[in-house]
């Protein structure tokens, strides 16, 4: 199972540096979020990681893109993606 969602990670994030996706996904609190990402570094700022609660287990599955509507980094596993839009 691990190995199709680190594979549908690589995929998401190749899409994200050529431009916006817009998906669906469930937040870990049950509730859907749709986003409009990008992963583009013309478009978006410098990352800085301050931490979290990930672990070397779920690392293959999470991603983290620049959320354009709420001008913010957003942290997401893969294995929460309910639709992907084309």
């Amino acid at each position: 199972m691990y190995l199709r969602l680190a594979y549908l990670k690589v995929e998401l994030e190749e899409s994200l540096k050529n431009g916006f996706s817009y998906f669906l996904y469930k937040k870990e609190d049950g509730e859907l979020r749709d986003t409009f990402a990008t992963l583009d570094p013309k478009i978006t700022p410098t990352y800085q990681f301050k931490g979290g609660k990930s672990t070397a287990r779920n690392e293959a599955i999470l991603v983290t893109a620049w959320e354009n509507n709420k001008c913010m980094w957003r942290t997401f596993r893969v294995d929460r993606i309910v639709k992907i839009y084309v």
